[in-house]
């Protein structure tokens, strides 16, 4: 009786999942086509103004890095061994 059980959960739950997925994934789908559409579309932008500026004007875009994420280089010495 256990077994009947296990495998009519089983398909219960395979068909639960299949009923919910067919809910659920075009709406997952949308918004994540909808975003990429967004990138791709910021990324046109920030093309066109790199292109529409006159020629001389500096444009300076700075980032900001936390200390976290900074590395300080060191020069080393070395010697060539044979």
């Amino acid at each position: 009786m256990g077994l009947l059980k296990t495998i009519f959960g089983i398909v219960l739950f395979y068909y639960a999942f299949k009923f919910i997925a067919r809910l659920f994934f075009p709406f997952l789908l949308k918004s994540f086509v909808n975003k990429a559409q967004r990138n791709m579309q910021d990324q046109f932008n920030q093309q066109q103004n790199k292109q529409n500026r006159k020629e001389g004007e500096v444009h300076i875009k700075s980032k900001q890095q936390s200390s976290a994420h900074q590395v300080e280089a060191e020069d080393v010495d070395y010697e060539d061994v044979n």
